[in-house]
């Protein structure tokens, strides 16, 4: 079975209300990963709509916290490992 392009199974999905979940399984599962994600967005968006919900993260960027580069927390771990150390040799 060939590979189905994401706007193919986009059109299955809102327009074919005929096929089942097990029809569109093998080509849900040969899509590339990005597509994937996409489907997820997609269904997930899909799902808070009919319950009403407005997801208006769908398009925007985010900042998210990451320890990368946290150089005021690693120097409170170096500082904490270094109080156990002489609690320790005591």
């Amino acid at each position: 079975m060939g590979c189905y392009s994401f706007q193919t199974l986009t059109y299955a999905y809102y327009r074919v209300t005929k096929m089942t979940l097990s029809e569109m399984l093998p080509t849900i599962q040969s899509l590339p990963r990005g597509d994937k994600l996409r489907l997820i967005q997609l269904l997930a968006a899909d799902v808070a709509r009919d319950d009403g919900i407005t997801l208006d993260m769908a398009d925007k960027t985010v900042p998210i916290w990451s320890p990368h580069d946290s150089f005021q927390g690693a120097a409170t771990l170096l500082r904490v490992l270094d109080e156990a150390k002489v609690a320790s040799d005591v």
